[in-house]
């Protein structure tokens, strides 16, 4: 099948920290084995990569990117990062993976995020973006009293980053009130 054969195409970029599980999401969603997963807390990931799949004749070109915040530069990921929003402009949406007990957004995830902000042409970053909390066993007790009793929305922890919130402001970027968030059970 060519690209002239499929009705529309999509790219979008997967980040998280390591562990998080991008590459189980990407898995999942493709139907494939296309990316290396780890349970040793250890970036199976180091170099961004594509994976394409097609589903109801929509071409999906996902970029799985490297974990952040384990024992590798996270710098270095950071500037290849960078470089692939200069290569590949036609990335239009940001998956966020995280643990969905996570209640820290990292610095290196902080610092992607601001990359993804300058690559993206609108105002409205946010609007590209969506959270995927991962490992959300809908039937684990675990799961059910966090998210009965300590469950906050991501844009609740968005607005306690300063640098991230110093950031939008100075980007003017509208603060957002909502975001697309999805809770999944990545072990599955």
């Amino acid at each position: 099948m060519t690209s002239a054969d499929y009705i529309n195409e999509s790219y979008f970029a997967v980040l998280g920290l390591t562990g998080h599980g991008k590459s189980t999401f990407l898995n999942a969603i493709s139907g494939m084995e296309s990316c290396k997963v780890s349970s040793k807390g250890k970036s199976q990931t180091q170099k961004n990569q594509l994976v394409s799949f097609v589903y109801k004749n929509h071409r999906f070109n996902a970029i799985d990117t490297p974990g952040l915040d384990d024992s590798t530069n996270n710098e270095e990921k950071i500037n290849e990062l960078k470089e692939i929003l200069k290569v590949q402009p036609k990335i239009k949406k940001l998956i966020l993976i995280k643990k969905y007990d996570d209640v820290r957004l990292a610095q290196s995830m902080q610092d992607a995020i601001v990359h993804f902000m300058d690559a993206f042409p609108k105002k409205n970053f946010w609007d590209h973006v969506i959270i995927v909390n991962t490992r959300a066993n809908k039937h684990s007790e675990d799961f059910q009293d966090y998210y009965e009793n300590e469950y906050e929305k991501f844009v609740i922890k968005l607005k306690d980053c300063k640098y991230l919130y110093d950031e939008m402001i100075k980007r003017n970027i509208t603060i957002p009130t909502d975001l697309t968030e999805y809770f999944v059970d990545s072990k599955k």
